[in-house]
């Protein structure tokens, strides 16, 4: 009977402990837990606009992962979100295309949650920082992603 006691007594103790609401180390920042990668400025592709775009996505807390890239008039903008956010994906990307519309208004801002866009615009982020595309390149693959966004699968 004093074993049962003794285990029920350690029991609680553990569960009490487990259950401490200080221990949550999920998120411990705005920008903590986002996935992006600045792209150098210095080559012959200016991305700045896209880094300002990252920066400024980084601010919410749903978003996982960001890539985007610009050309003179274009900027793409893929990024993921929490699996729990999902359900409000539509509104929150409409929020998302006003909020970049208006810090970038002259450039036209194609924003896609799509994870084969995120892949893609990954793979052309790294081509960008390695300095392996020419401009006009770049403004081939950025309108070859604008048409996969606006493909109906």
């Amino acid at each position: 009977m004093k074993a049962y006691r003794f285990l029920f007594i350690i029991g609680m103790i553990l569960f009490l402990i487990g259950c401490n609401p200080n221990t949550d180390t999920s998120q411990s920042g705005p920008n903590d837990g986002v996935d992006f990668t600045n792209i150098s400025t210095k080559g012959s592709i200016d991305q700045s606009i896209s880094n300002n775009a990252k920066q400024s996505l980084s601010q919410h807390k749903e978003i996982t992962t960001i890539n985007a890239v610009n050309t003179e008039k274009k900027l793409v903008i893929a990024f993921e979100v929490h699996h729990n956010e999902r359900f409000r994906l539509a509104k929150f990307r409409k929020k998302m295309q006003k909020k970049m519309e208006k810090v970038f208004p002259d450039h036209k801002i194609e924003l896609s949650t799509d994870k084969k866009i995120v892949i893609e615009t990954n793979k052309l982020e790294k081509k960008i920082r390695q300095g392996n595309i020419s401009k006009k390149k770049l403004k081939k693959e950025v309108k070859h992603l604008i048409k996969l966004m606006n493909e109906q699968t």
